[in-house]
Parts: C-alpha cells; structure tokens; sequence
C-alpha cells in the first residue's frame, strides 16, 4: 500500500522498473503504474519470448530492454526517452480537436470523447499528436515511428500498428471500422477530421 500512496504523488519523469523482481503480478503491477504516474515506465528483464516483451508494452511500458544491460548502455536509453517527451511533440497547447466529438488535453494526456474522459499513454498521446498536426494528411509509417520513439531502430511497424489500434479503440465508435484514424495502404495513416477517407483505404 505505501508503494502505490508514493506512486500517486511522484512526479517523476520516468520510473525504471525490473520485471524479474516484481513477482508473477509483474504486468499487473505496470499496469496500475500506468494508471497512477504520467512518468515514462522503462521496463528491464530476462523475457522468455518476443511475446512477453509484446505482453509488457500492452500493460503499459514505454521502453523495454534485455537484461544484460550495461550502465552506459542504460543511461542513454535513459536519456533518448526523455528526450523523445521533451522533444517538438512537447510544443502543445492545452487543447486541441481531434475529429468530431473528440478534443485532446496534450497536458493531463486526457481526451474528451463525446462527452466521456479517456485516459491516454505518453504514447499514445504522442502518436495522437503527430496525428493531429497532419489532419487529413498521410504520416508516412516510418516518419511516425522516428517522431515517437527516436530513432531506436529496433521499433517496428507492428508496434505502431499497435498503437493504432489502441487509439481506435478509445476515440472511435466502431473500432473495426474506423472513420477518423485511417490507413493509406503501403503508405501510412492520416486523422480524417471529417470521418471520411481521402480516397480508398484500408484499416488494418
């Protein structure tokens, strides 16, 4: 209980956290982290498969590295991922429109959709953002990816279609047939501010 009151209070940039000292509720534990800290959360551990380092980004970890780490190794990754907030996404008013019954409070990570308040991930606010920026235009995917994660190569497409399905989920009505945050297929994705595609695309 203490751990979780200090959590509530921190205000922290980032939290670093091992996953191999956290118990069987480890992914659990990140996350409630998640919920309670606007910090970047920088997982570290020994994953058995690439699905357990997949299973650590849906609970809510910004970054994730394999043990064994090196000091030097850790405090620039430390560093790239405080940079990556501090970096052009941070230049934010408190308010913006996203798409029709949607607004986004880049400060508190907090969207309005259709009258409901819906938390965001430092991630999923910073690929929101990109979004907006670029209403109605293609983000090409590696674009997207070098402006939220950096230049960390070892991100992938699949992570940021992850993402895309993540935002999906909590700004449309129908996740599975979106009608604002659009693929251009082979290319990217695009915000439609008016629900309507550019021309034919794809939504996966």
């Amino acid at each position: 209980p203490r751990f979780w009151q200090r959590t509530r209070r921190l205000t922290t940039s980032l939290l670093l956290v091992d996953l191999d000292t956290m118990g069987n509720e480890s992914l659990a534990k990140c996350r409630r982290l998640r919920v309670l800290s606007g910090a970047r959360i920088m997982a570290v551990g020994l994953p058995e498969d690439d699905q357990d380092v997949v299973d650590a980004f849906k609970a809510g970890v910004d970054e994730y590295m394999r043990k064994p780490i090196g000091q030097m190794e850790l405090v620039a990754r430390v560093d790239v991922l405080l940079r990556r907030r501090g970096s052009g996404l941070g230049l934010r008013s408190s308010q913006r429109q996203v798409c029709s019954g949607v607004t986004l409070d880049a400060t508190t990570r907090t969207l309005c959709v259709r009258g409901r308040r819906v938390k965001l991930s430092p991630i999923e606010c910073d690929l929101l953002e990109c979004l907006v920026r670029r209403a109605d235009q293609v983000t090409p995917r590696d674009m997207l990816l070098r402006q939220v994660w950096g230049d960390d190569k070892r991100q992938s497409a699949g992570l940021l279609n992850l993402y895309i399905h993540y935002l999906r989920r909590k700004i449309e009505e129908d996740p599975r047939h979106p009608k604002h945050i659009l693929t251009e297929w082979g290319v990217g994705y695009y915000l439609s501010s008016e629900g309507s595609p550019r021309r034919a695309s794809q939504t996966s």
